[in-house]
């Protein structure tokens, strides 16, 4: 039995072999252009929340259709400075748009901004849908209970390969201390496998979380065996 899975933001499209191209295609854009479009200004930033987890799984989380980028807010200046032009917000030069918030300052250091591709470059002739696929940029530190604070260190950030696209992640401790806090410690561990991409219609659930839960009751059954057996001895041996 398969999983139907559908996507995180567009639930009523179903993940299929097709429909996870396009998306895979579309956020792969997306990442290389507001990458370089940030090291063109100078600040900081990396992915988060679920592509940092995906990245870390080395494993695709099929439904997520958005991405997700944090940046360090001490370079909130020259983002504000590239916000002031409004010629900015439809950008030919990276092939971005930004949402309205785009010169609303305020807006954005509570719940940041959405961006998407002002044109999808098709070079590989798939099919295209219509999936509401964007970014989400925004500080590590927001006025917003949506967007939890992203305490890292931005000098000392990973180069990393997401996408096939050159960008940047967390250093491995903050990583792991970041997706512990909004994922629980057994983060890497999917909640599906996938023998092979061509059988995305047939995603099984995976077992290991079942699993875990089944080495815990065992091991704790051991003990209360290991335990029960030393009261018993020592009762014995009082008797002696």
């Amino acid at each position: 039995m398969n999983l139907n899975l559908k996507f995180q933001h567009n639930k009523k499209i179903i993940v299929n072999l097709k429909t996870y191209k396009y998306v895979r295609e579309y956020k792969k854009q997306l990442v290389k252009n507001i990458t370089q479009l940030l090291n063109d200004l100078d600040i900081k930033f990396v992915i988060s929340h679920g592509n940092l987890l995906e990245y870390e799984r080395m494993t695709p989380i099929y439904e997520d259709d958005d991405v997700d980028i944090r940046m360090n807010i001490d370079d909130k200046d020259k983002w504000i400075l590239f916000c002031a032009d409004e010629k900015n917000k439809i950008n030919i030069k990276y092939n971005l748009k930004f949402d309205d918030r785009f010169t609303k300052m305020k807006q954005q250091f509570i719940n940041g901004i959405q961006v998407e591709l002002l044109n999808f470059v098709n070079n590989t002739n798939i099919n295209v849908y219509n999936i509401d696929i964007h970014l989400d940029l925004v500080f590590n530190y927001v006025e917003s209970n949506i967007w939890k604070s992203y305490n890292i260190d931005f000098n000392n950030l990973r180069k990393i390969k997401y996408l096939e696209i050159d960008t940047y992640a967390p250093s491995k401790t903050d990583t792991d201390r970041v997706l512990r806090k909004d994922y629980g410690k057994y983060y890497l561990i999917p909640k599906y496998k996938l023998q092979n991409i061509n059988d995305i219609d047939e995603i099984k659930p995976i077992k290991y979380r079942s699993n875990i839960l089944i080495y815990i009751v065992l091991i704790i059954l051991i003990l209360i065996l290991l335990l029960g057996g030393y009261i018993a001895t020592t009762s014995y041996m009082m008797y002696i």
